[in-house]
């Protein structure tokens, strides 16, 4: 995921190692899938944080495209 943030965004090397940083937290954690959805929210947030105005807004694009999962 963070390969694909890199390619999209530019990424610097300490925004890359940061964003690495929080997504590796964020996979250990055992959740339920609500859980999941609103820390995967706050994970957003803190990415967001991290980046430039211009990488932010490439980012909110980026989670416009991506595929919504159907509700079963």
């Amino acid at each position: 995921m963070v390969e694909k943030l890199d390619k999209k965004l530019n990424l610097t090397d300490e925004q890359e190692k940061q964003i690495t940083t929080l997504y590796s937290d964020f996979f250990k954690q055992d959740l339920s899938r609500e859980e999941r959805k609103s820390a995967m929210q706050e994970l957003e947030k803190k990415i967001t944080s991290l980046l430039t105005d211009e990488q932010k807004e490439a980012f909110e694009q980026m989670k416009k495209e991506r595929p919504q999962r159907q509700k079963q």
